[in-house]
């Protein structure tokens, strides 16, 4: 009798145990719910062990549920729970996906959130916010990597891309220099057919101008039209397309459409200007086609400033073609045997003239940016060749001052 007695409360003692274990993922509800973190989190650690509960799909809902709490807490300096777990939305993340291999259709209606996929997208949420905070602080290296996550965990459970996750991290890997990753994210977006953003249009189209790649940059600016008819932006980059591509007469033709739809925009006659400045300095093009491009470059610097007549990169910009076209020249005379002194003279007119038309231009560009290092280098070396002890004084000295300030 005494032996039967205590066989039953070993049974007893067993099922208690088991009941309690059982109510571990009740406990972690009802603890999450009171906000009491680290007794939720004690309480579905145990159930997610427990072989009664380790395969219920609510035992791992919960449990993304109460780390996803916990990693919305973290960055708070005032809350009690911050260094319960490390990196609990990356726990939080694993838990939701393992609820849906369980039950991909799982639901608990009275739970926040109450399914692995909602739970899924405040995690995606999560690592997009921490991602913008390293962009906001230039730390791009972590925000690329908190952006790929965001894209990653939005692949299981949606179709469509997250848009400002790829964006910025295609942002991110630009700065870091990785255009690889860049272009891979900003093809995605551009291929996505409600994207009308037309940076990253312009974007991966400079990156097909970077490598050269005229077939893509060509298809990169056909898709952006399609989307975005009337963008000045999408309209310039198909100017530099013709550009770069010799058709001069399309290019024209272009422009004026672009001028016609925004006659005040200087940013039009800069952009097109950078682009015959670039081909002026092509040394695999015929003279007679770099000086035309340079003339064109100076008629579109010249607009550029007189409609904005404090833009600093268009005064810079045109000041620098001017002097580095005097250089060209100086050299060409340099290299002239001393029997052609009479041709040396004249192109000497021709060099010194363009450093001088090139220094009140500077000038003006300093007086914008006092502190600009280029601009300054720039003076210098027209101050020295031009005989101007008095400036080259004065602008050596502003050098040595700010480098000495760095």
């Amino acid at each position: 009798m005494k032996t039967k007695i205590l066989f039953l409360s070993i049974i007893l003692l067993m099922s208690i145990s088991s009941f309690a274990q059982s109510n571990k993922v009740l406990d972690a509800y009802n603890y999450l719910k009171a906000g009491k973190l680290d007794k939720a989190k004690a309480a579905i650690d145990a159930a997610a062990l427990y072989p009664d509960t380790k395969d219920d799909p609510k035992t791992w809902l919960y449990k993304g549920n109460v780390y996803l709490a916990l990693a919305i807490k973290e960055s708070d300096p005032k809350n009690p729970y911050k260094d319960l777990a490390t990196n609990p939305l990356d726990t939080a993340l694993e838990a939701y996906k393992k609820c849906l291999i369980l039950d991909p259709n799982f639901i608990a209606p009275k739970a926040s959130p109450n399914s692995p996929r909602v739970g899924l997208k405040f995690v995606a949420d999560e690592y997009y916010n921490k991602g913008a905070n390293y962009f906001n602080n230039k730390d791009f290296n972590n925000a690329l990597s908190f952006f790929e996550k965001t894209r990653t965990v939005r692949k299981i459970y949606s179709n469509t891309p997250d848009t400002l996750a790829d964006f910025y991290g295609a942002v991110a890997a630009l700065n870091l220099k990785d255009t690889i990753t860049a272009e891979k994210y900003l093809k995605e977006l551009t291929t996505y057919a409600e994207y009308k953003n037309p940076t990253a249009f312009n974007l991966l189209f400079d990156i097909y101008l970077a490598k050269k790649d005229t077939t893509n940059m060509l298809k990169t600016i056909e898709l952006a039209k399609k989307r975005l008819p009337d963008n000045n932006d999408v309209l310039l980059r198909e100017i530099n397309y013709y550009l770069i591509t010799g058709d001069i007469e399309k290019s024209q033709t272009l422009l004026q459409e672009a001028i016609a739809k925004d006659p005040n925009n200087h940013m039009l006659y800069y952009v097109v200007g950078t682009n015959y400045d670039q081909l002026s300095q092509d040394t695999t093009l015929n003279q007679e086609r770099r000086d035309m491009f340079f003339e064109e470059a100076k008629k579109s610097y010249q607009k550029a400033i007189e409609l904005n007549n404090n833009f600093y990169e268009a005064y810079y910009n045109y000041g620098a073609l001017l002097f580095n076209k005097g250089v060209e020249i100086f050299n060409i005379a340099n290299a002239l045997p001393p029997t052609a002194q009479a041709e040396y003279e004249n192109l000497k007119k021709v060099y010194e003239d363009l450093w001088h038309q090139a220094l009140p231009l500077l000038e003006k560009a300093l007086s914008l940016q006092p502190d600009d290092i280029p601009t300054l280098y720039t003076l210098r070396t027209i101050y020295a060749r031009l005989s101007m002890p008095d400036k080259l004084q004065e602008v050596n000295q502003k050098i040595d001052s700010l480098q000495n300030n760095q």
